[in-house]
């Protein structure tokens, strides 16, 4: 029997990112043996604008078979578990998350199911690569490439594991039960909390260069109030959802040493920009792991950045 896999794409009021987003899909090379299907995820009030989107690419994605289903309970975890609940209708054996702000490289899917098979492996995540729009600002904050050339796979050593382009296969939410945390729907970080919970079941995760997905950077990210807002918000997630099953005061007295110490060593390396620029970054996220850890949230993807 073939190896049935759903491409999930959460989407939120996002049709020009959803378009490129679907244009790459209906690229993606097939073989015998994997069968893909699209699934939309639309968490909008309405997913007409994604049906319209799918309606211009219709019939590239007819190999397909889309399917577009409307998650009305605004967060990311309610659509992604959407995306569960989808692999387990149609009996799917595993299931491909790509961002709705990313295109994906044409072999991506057959890519990520033969490590997956090869591997005997859990997750499979692919690379990332990266597309700035003008002006092009501070690529290295969202991008850093490593200091030595990594090997084609490797796996991870650590739950640290983004959604944006992994396979999960259906040992995870039905053996496993796991389920993205819908205590936390707009606050970010439950990918990290689903990997954190995943990683302490013993399970494994590759990496793979073999395929990538490409992420567009808009120009509403690249500025310093983002990246100050981004920075605050992962501390604060890291702290109320406990990643590292520590308790809150921990995460209180870490961002009290991390606010006082990193402002101190920003203030030093004021003649370097962008140094400076990435210790405040930590002093920020010290903030936000003490409100975390108090009960103090941030709503950050209330708003949606992206058109």
């Amino acid at each position: 029997m073939g190896h049935t896999c759903v491409i999930a794409v959460c989407t939120r009021d996002r049709p020009l990112f959803l378009g490129r987003c679907l244009d790459s899909l209906a690229a993606l090379q097939h073989a015998q043996g994997v069968v893909p299907r699209l699934l939309i995820v639309d968490n909008s009030a309405s997913p007409l604008r994604s049906q319209q989107v799918i309606d211009l690419v219709a019939d590239g994605l007819t190999p397909l078979s889309p399917v577009l289903v409307h998650e009305p309970r605004a967060g990311i975890p309610f659509a992604r578990n959407r995306a569960f609940d989808f692999a387990d209708e149609i009996g799917a054996d595993s299931v491909i998350f790509l961002d709705d702000d990313q295109t994906a490289a044409p072999n991506l899917a057959l890519t990520l199911c033969r490590v997956q098979e090869e591997e005997k492996c859990d997750a499979v995540k692919c690379e990332v690569r990266w597309e700035f729009e003008a002006p092009q600002r501070f690529k290295e904050f969202f991008y850093r490439p490593p200091a030595q050339p990594e090997p084609l796979r490797w796996q991870y050593s650590s739950f640290i594991v983004p959604t944006n382009g992994v396979l999960i296969g259906r040992r995870l939410w039905d053996d496993l039960g796991l389920r993205f945390n819908e205590e936390f729907p707009l606050t970010g970080g439950t990918d990290i909390d689903f990997f954190a919970r995943a990683w302490d079941c013993g399970v494994k995760i590759i990496h793979t260069s073999e395929t990538f997905a490409t992420e567009f950077c808009d120009a509403a990210k690249q500025r310093m109030s983002w990246l100050l807002r981004r920075s605050f918000r992962v501390g604060n997630t890291e702290a109320a959802m406990r990643l590292k099953g520590r308790g809150r005061a921990y995460y209180f007295g870490k961002g009290l040493l991390w606010v006082p110490w990193y402002a101190m060593v920003a203030a030093r390396n004021l003649p370097a920009p962008n140094t400076a620029l990435r210790y405040l970054l930590k002093s920020v996220k010290g903030a936000g792991l003490m409100a975390g850890s108090i009960g103090i949230g941030i709503n950050e993807y209330r708003h949606i950045i992206g058109r």
